[in-house]
């Protein structure tokens, strides 16, 4: 059986809070802290996928 192998992309990217910081040195604003805080507090609320939709670590 042949494979013929594709190189493909699919960009997945969660929606960001506003005033998530970008780059590698993460400073959060305090807006931001609260807010996250504040959402995760929702009844339901998936903690670890809040934090992948974030971008921050889920762990």
């Amino acid at each position: 059986m042949r494979r013929t192998d594709t190189n493909q992309s699919i960009e997945v990217r969660a929606e960001r809070l506003e005033g998530a910081p970008v780059g590698e040195r993460r400073r959060w604003s305090e807006d931001f802290k609260d807010r996250a805080i504040t959402a995760s507090l929702e009844p339901g609320t998936n903690v670890s996928a809040l934090a992948r939709s974030l971008d921050i670590a889920p762990s």
